[in-house]
């Protein structure tokens, strides 16, 4: 059974679009995720991450959908290569 995250038909989730081709391009975290929320906190209203709000209707995000996987778990190289990159934050 296919989910958003895998459908042959209707929106593709798993992905980035460029210039509206789909490419093999993890889409998530959600790349706008902190800006979001932070733009909700400061106009007064409950903020929340897109990236969680997707997997609480939809279900977990698979792997190959994600670009914040450690190498080893993604199975990429010990420099991430092959992988998926990981993502820091600044300063830390």
């Amino acid at each position: 059974m296919s989910s958003i995250w895998d459908s042959a038909t209707g929106a593709q989730v798993c992905y980035r679009y460029v210039d509206g081709v789909l490419t093999s391009t993890p889409l998530w975290p959600w790349p706008m995720d902190q800006r979001i929320y932070d733009a909700l906190d400061d106009a007064g209203y409950t903020p929340f991450y897109v990236t969680d709000k997707m997997e609480d209707l939809f279900g977990t995000i698979p792997l190959d959908c994600r670009n914040d996987i450690p190498s080893s778990v993604s199975g990429g190289d010990e420099n991430g290569g092959g992988g998926c990159f990981i993502a820091t934050a600044a300063g830390g």
